[in-house]
């Protein structure tokens, strides 16, 4: 599919792809993504994913965090190139996918086992026929047992479709740029208290200690530190 005018898009980063050092995070970054535009944006952002290749709670995207005072930041960063069809927007999901697995997947799809690549498109472009283009591809591929209940906890209205679109206010910070990628993840737990949190982290500190040194912050952050640093300081 061509797209009758080219694509400008970009990923907004909620955790280590922005600064982990494996070999395939690396290459996104080096050839997909502008990192000279990077970018301090809104995110609906928590900690509630048991990352069981890193030992500790890993990032999620939230509808308890749309609200302001609950509201994280991310990263985001333009693509390098505008897309002028499916076959180079494939591409570049599929650099995603790689880089959030650390190797090559054998499947087509834009979700997998726990998380999957939703799209938000800038709804103030929502007329234009390269837009709707983007969102019926992209509806493509989504495969018919994608669950979005999946990923919200309780009784929490879901924020991706069916069809793999973020239910997201587009923020002043997006700029104009014509659509954003997010990697939402499948939570493992109810909104985890400050407690757990601090309990987690003690366990493996990187993961919050690599994503609070390059911005990426929620609003329990605050409470983790607090905690964090009591447990210091008794032990002095």
């Amino acid at each position: 599919m061509n797209f009758e005018t080219p694509l400008s898009g970009g990923l907004l980063i909620v955790g280590s792809l922005f600064w982990d050092e494996h070999e395939t995070r690396i290459s996104l970054r080096e050839t997909i993504l502008n990192m000279d535009e990077a970018a301090i944006v809104p995110a609906p952002i928590r900690y509630g994913r048991k990352s069981e290749k890193r030992q500790t709670l890993t990032m999620v995207v939230s509808p308890a965090c749309k609200v302001k005072d609950k509201m994280g930041t991310g990263i985001l960063l333009p693509f390098i190139d505008a897309l002028q069809n499916s076959i180079a927007l494939n591409q570049v999901a599929e650099s995603i996918i790689t880089a959030e697995h650390k190797e090559k997947v054998s499947f087509a799809r834009f979700n997998w086992g726990w998380g999957c690549l939703a799209l938000l498109p800038n709804p103030h472009k929502a007329d234009k026929q390269n837009i709707k283009q983007l969102a019926e591809f992209w509806d493509t591929k989504f495969s018919n047992g994608f669950e979005p209940s999946n990923y919200v906890v309780a009784d929490e209205e879901p924020l991706v479709t069916k069809q793999g679109q973020l239910l997201l206010d587009w923020k002043d910070e997006y700029g104009d740029l014509d659509f954003i990628v997010l990697t939402a993840t499948k939570p493992t737990l109810p909104i985890p208290t400050p407690i757990i949190l601090s309990e987690s982290i003690k366990i493996n500190d990187s993961y919050f200690i690599g994503n609070r040194n390059n911005t990426i912050q929620t609003y329990q952050d605050e409470d983790i530190l607090n905690l964090l640093n009591a447990a210091h300081e008794e032990k002095r």
